[in-house]
């Protein structure tokens, strides 16, 4: 895991910014965001433009990483990840170890992402504003991607769809250390035929029985809708589902 400190004076951090971004760190926080539990959404989505322009030119890094440091965001529309220099650049989105909160206030997914990506050290919480009925999650990659401590956390009558949604599945992903609580429809589906998945140590909870808005045997935790050459799970905890792992 790369950590970085956000103790910077208002005067050397445009320069200190200039030079994580050549090496193609992009922080959050030196694009405007608070991380006091305000809407946040506007330097999220000018630090991944940034991250997205780049060039990868000699000098410049193949790897691209969205850093957000510890605090509380919120999020009111989709953080689109759509377009990149060319194939070997490689998106990371990671959070702080020690506490990274992400409100998801909007109807659609939280991060909507077409290459690939890693996705590390992030608490999701969908709020009761415009209840979302995506996943938290959505991948159009083709390519190698991981998704690690991730968790996504709806309220006791606050739901979402699901944690993860792969639409696209032709090389491999790995998720591990995730919990997904409060999901209506799947923790996870596999929509598109790949390669390998390795899921290990993954937590997925539907509503608790006191929730109002929907009922647990609507919710079935891992969806493989499609192909997959190898499929490799380990450690798979699931509550409050109707079907716990379908193949179909």
């Amino acid at each position: 895991d790369f950590i970085l400190s956000d103790n910077t004076s208002s005067v050397s951090t445009l320069k200190r910014q200039v030079a994580l971004n050549n090496l193609g760190i992009f922080n959050v926080r030196a694009y405007g965001a608070l991380g006091n539990n305000s809407d946040d959404t506007a330097a999220f989505q000018a630090a991944i433009a940034d991250m997205m322009a780049m060039p990868l030119t000699q000098g410049n890094p193949r790897t691209r990483l969205l850093y957000i440091p510890g605090g509380v965001y919120v999020i009111s529309q989709p953080l689109v990840i759509s377009s990149r220099p060319n194939n070997l650049v490689v998106y990371s989105i990671q959070g702080d170890p020690f506490g990274t909160s992400l409100i998801w206030s909007h109807d659609g997914p939280l991060f909507a992402v077409a290459y690939t990506v890693s996705i590390q050290h992030l608490s999701i919480s969908a709020t009761v504003v415009n209840k979302p009925t995506h996943y938290a999650i959505t991948c159009f990659s083709s390519c190698p991607s991981s998704v690690r401590y991730v968790r996504v956390q709806g309220e006791t009558t606050i739901t979402y769809a699901g944690g993860l949604n792969w639409q696209h599945m032709a090389n491999m992903l790995v998720m591990e250390d995730c919990h997904f609580y409060g999901v209506t429809e799947n923790g996870i589906i596999f929509a598109a035929g790949g390669d390998t998945v390795h899921i290990n140590r993954v937590r997925i909870s539907g509503p608790t029985q006191a929730s109002s808005y929907v009922r647990a045997s609507n919710v079935t935790g891992i969806w493989i809708a499609s192909a997959l050459v190898n499929v490799r799970m380990w450690s798979i905890d699931l509550h409050y589902t109707k079907v716990g792992i379908l193949l179909d």
